[in-house]
């Protein structure tokens, strides 16, 4: 069945695009909770005339650029570990969008941190940018043992 996007939709696709999906999926999902149309449709057709529209206008601004100047700098974090370096709770998706004054939703992938010490990662943006940061993170003073 041909759809057209209403609205973004988590891991399918944005606004305006086409896509062949299963019956159900359709019917179930996407139609009750207005997310897509047909695309042989009015409405549908409209939604397509409208995103090819668009595709010729110059590309908005990525997520990353805004926070390219970022690009290759370090980040720092605090966490509490164990004596060997193992992080007790690793780095959460919350936790680095704070420290990049973005919106948690903007951040769709970034590695998983579970050790002290500086670590390479690649952060993946809900529009497909992506930039490549160091991370810095070092252990809290336990203050039990002091």
């Amino acid at each position: 069945m041909k759809i057209v996007l209403i609205s973004e939709v988590k891991d399918l696709g944005q606004k305006g695009e086409e896509f062949e999906v299963k019956e159900g999926y359709a019917r179930n999902f996407l139609f009750p909770r207005k997310l897509a149309v047909l695309s042989d449709t009015k409405e549908g057709k409209k939604l397509l005339t409208a995103a090819k529209k668009e595709i010729g206008k110059p590309a908005k601004e990525t997520i990353a650029a805004g926070i390219s100047k970022k690009n290759g700098e370090s980040i720092i974090f605090q966490a509490k570990a164990s004596s060997k370096g193992k992080l007790y709770k690793a780095i959460s998706k919350k936790e680095l969008s704070q420290k990049l004054n973005l919106d948690l939703k903007d951040i769709k992938e970034m590695p998983k941190i579970e050790t002290i010490g500086e670590h390479e990662i690649e952060i993946k943006f809900r529009d497909n940018s992506k930039i490549k940061m160091k991370m810095i993170i070092s252990p809290t003073k336990d203050k039990r043992k002091e």
